[in-house]
């Protein structure tokens, strides 16, 4: 692990580094940054075993990543690290975690959980919420005290869900 200072002041050097280039989208011009190797804390509401379409796509997302050299790590509430289909290890951070009434097989981040100390020791660049919802927001509150740049999507529609398995969120 970093230690905080020496965070810090990766993150300053990575940032002087970095070299901008204009990118042209339709009629916009935008200023792109490159920057040498990034860890991408991917924080997945659920992970293998489960088989389902957010679970896939932190797998690919986590492949894709390593392959292209930067660092995944994948925080979620199961999960083993494991190879990716390229090759590469794939470090899986697990956070304590309850089965969803009605869905047994499906674990997920027990609520009011405070990533700050896992955020602080994987000390990654930017966190990525796969389909966010309690451990998203517990990431986002995390990646707020630690002024940490975060990004989501959105594969799953949480309404309906909750709705099927009698859900308050």
């Amino acid at each position: 692990t970093i230690p905080r200072t020496q965070l810090h002041r990766r993150r300053r050097f990575v940032t002087s580094c970095s070299t901008r280039r204009p990118l042209q989208l339709g009629n916009w011009t935008v200023r792109v940054s490159t920057v040498g190797i990034v860890r991408i804390a991917l924080i997945a509401e659920t992970f293998t075993p489960a088989v389902n379409g957010v679970v896939n796509s932190v797998l690919q997302v986590a492949d894709n990543v390593a392959r292209r050299g930067h660092e995944p790590v994948i925080v979620a509430p199961c999960g083993d690290t494991y190879r990716s289909h390229s090759g590469y290890p794939v470090p899986v951070v697990r956070v304590p975690s309850v089965s969803v009434p009605g869905y047994r097989q499906l674990q997920v981040a027990r609520p009011a959980l405070d990533l700050v100390p896992i955020l602080d020791t994987i000390a990654p660049d930017v966190v990525h919420l796969a389909s966010p919802a309690l451990l998203g927001a517990a990431a986002v509150r995390a990646a707020n005290e630690l002024d940490l740049p975060t990004v989501a999507i959105y594969q799953t529609d949480l309404a309906a869900f909750a709705r099927r398995y009698h859900l308050l969120l």
